[in-house]
């Protein structure tokens, strides 16, 4: 964050002396206790819209605000499609505000959380007409960029990517599903090959990690083909790590439209 932001936005935290008036459009958004909350009480952009509200000058309680080029704070877009939106996410709105009232021309005063414990089916983007981020397209992208600061209530563990909550030994060839993102699979007790199947989307951010511990071939396969970008081959359909390559590993995310191999050690096999 910038310092002409900063400059412009007090910091406090809230405290159990604080009137709960003060937010009480925020129960359904916080979860956690106030005072394990951080709050700005900032100044909003006069370019920030909630699309998916009537009006659309009114925000909601739960929408994502980021940073436009401008440094104001406006509502924010994880693909830069809403009009006027930033790119920068920041923070939740914590009350409604209201951008239409006649004396707000320029600028708005509203109050803003930007660290706590916070429920995903509470929160929403300027595109949506009903909030929850469960489910969208860039849900994955979403709950790791929250995760910085946030404690997301029905995961409150959420990884960055690049680290994983958990192991799962595979030896047999099946078909993985999104509730398994974040986990490390290896074919430790394989006796013969093993293949699993991605999901059909690559959501942005969907993460899965991959090892081979056993002296077998341990492949991963796109069903919808082509779609796996690598070094050498940015229309793969399968990477695999054969036998003869035990100890191989690499990550598999996706970016929206194909999935992407990142940190990959040993030699991969690819087709």
């Amino acid at each position: 964050m910038t310092d002409s932001i900063l400059k412009r936005m007090g910091a406090h935290r809230g405290l159990p002396s604080i009137s709960t008036e003060e937010f009480i459009e925020t129960g359904e958004v916080l979860q956690g206790r106030y005072e394990q909350s951080q709050f700005f009480q900032g100044i909003v952009g006069s370019n920030a819209r909630d699309a998916g509200n009537d009006p659309t000058t009114l925000l909601r309680p739960g929408l994502m605000m980021g940073i436009d080029s401008n440094d104001d704070v406006v509502h924010f877009d994880p693909d830069g499609a809403a009009t006027n939106s930033g790119g920068e996410f920041f923070a939740v709105m914590q009350q409604e505000l209201n951008m239409g009232l006649t004396n707000q021309t320029d600028i708005s005063e509203g109050s803003l959380l930007v660290a706590g414990v916070i429920d995903p089916n509470k929160i929403c983007l300027a595109s949506q007409s009903t909030r929850g981020i469960v489910g969208l397209a860039a849900e994955f992208y979403l709950r790791k960029l929250m995760a910085r600061n946030f404690i997301l209530e029905d995961n409150p563990h959420e990884p960055q990517i690049g680290t994983w909550n958990s192991e799962s030994a595979e030896d047999t060839s099946r078909a993985l599903v999104e509730t398994e993102r974040d986990k490390l699979f290896h074919n430790t007790g394989a006796s013969g090959a093993v293949d699993l199947d991605l999901p059909a989307t690559p959501k942005r951010d969907l993460a899965y990690y991959f090892q081979s511990r056993v002296a077998q071939d341990f492949s991963v396969t796109s069903v919808t083909t082509n779609d796996i970008i690598i070094a050498t081959d940015i229309a793969a359909t399968t990477i695999t790590i054969a036998s003869a390559n035990v100890g191989g590993s690499f990550w598999l995310v996706g970016n929206g439209s194909k999935w992407e191999v990142r940190c990959s050690q040993g030699t991969l096999g690819i087709t």
